[in-house]
């Protein structure tokens, strides 16, 4: 493993470390090249001793210890940094999940509500809606409207008569008076033959001529 990770132009060094002898070996290694001195030349000396079937040496052991406690140490701290960081993307999606899963309670709930308002609102019978009138069917008319209608227009007439009778009244009056004693001697006649008949019976009642109501009018 030592002799993969050094550069290929220090790989003859190792190779000829190996049929050296330990002390030849400790002496030599202040002279290699290496990245990392001490951890190196820890390895290679391990690597040597394992290799010709010796004991570590106390020195090698301490030195080879420590190291592998720092390597341990460091991924330790690498893998707990990893699970730290792995379980707060956890969480982080769990409450995604929990607040997208209210807002999914919440949305059910609302739509709930509003299906049982309208469900309510179709049982609750509205204000019923107003009939179209047709037009009224024209009446028949009875005996006693007309009788009604009749006396109504009589007792319009003398009005009808009153109100347009003065315009003629006084064309006629004017022609009367034009007429001389004709009109005069027609009056007193009238009035001779009422009054006899008034003597006579007083119950009766003369009706007046139309020259009479004229003259009256």
């Amino acid at each position: 493993k030592v002799v993969d990770e050094v550069a290929p132009e220090d790989e003859h060094k190792y190779k000829a470390l190996m049929s050296l002898p330990i002390a030849e070996v400790r002496g030599m290694l202040q002279d290699l090249i290496l990245p990392d001195a001490g951890q190196h030349r820890a390895l290679v000396v391990r690597l040597l001793r394992h290799l010709r079937g010796l004991p570590p040496a106390p020195s090698d052991a301490r030195i080879m210890g420590k190291w592998y406690a720092q390597q341990e140490a460091q991924e330790r701290a690498e893998q707990e940094a990893q699970d730290a960081q792995e379980r707060a993307e956890k969480e982080r999606a769990q409450q995604e999940l929990r607040r997208k899963a209210k807002e999914d309670a919440a949305k059910e709930q609302a739509m709930e509500a509003t299906r049982r308002a309208l469900e309510a609102a179709k049982r609750v019978p509205g204000p019923a809606a107003p009939k179209a009138k047709g037009p009224e069917p024209k009446r028949r008319r009875s005996s006693a409207d007309a009788t009604k209608v009749s006396a109504a227009g009589r007792a319009a007439a003398p009005v009808a008569a009153t109100e347009v009778a003065p315009p003629v009244a006084d064309a006629e009056a004017a022609a009367a008076e034009a007429a001389g004693d004709d009109s005069d001697s027609t009056s007193s006649e009238s009035e001779d033959v009422a009054d006899e008949l008034e003597r006579s019976d007083p119950s009766v009642v003369v009706p007046l001529s139309e020259a009479d109501v004229k003259l009256f009018e």
